[in-house]
């Protein structure tokens, strides 16, 4: 008990920090989705991030979907199918346009 008195402080900032890293990966979680997109004349994953990375920075999406597609250069192609991920903003647009 006597422990617990003199280490307040460090119990707090360890239950807070916790807290905001269980939140930030509840957040993260919930808002990214996948989906399948092929790929125009003209795209680059440059051009593609700035259109679907929504909240997260383009980078980041990129290397995700280097990964996610095994793109040995990160060179992609008119033709080919990429899975890409989205968030929840960028998803709700695309089944609003579904629905049309």
């Amino acid at each position: 008990m006597k422990w617990i008195k003199n280490n307040v402080m460090v119990i707090c900032f360890s239950v807070v920090v916790l807290l905001f890293v269980g939140n930030v990966v509840r957040d993260t979680i919930a808002k990214t989705h996948v989906t399948e997109i092929r790929i125009t004349e003209g795209d680059t994953l440059w051009s593609l991030a700035q259109k679907y990375s929504g909240d997260m920075k383009p980078q980041k999406w990129m290397n995700q979907v280097i990964n996610e597609n095994n793109l040995v250069d990160g060179q992609i192609m008119a033709g080919e199918k990429l899975t890409v991920p989205i968030t929840n903003h960028e998803l709700q647009q695309i089944e609003l346009a579904s629905d049309q």
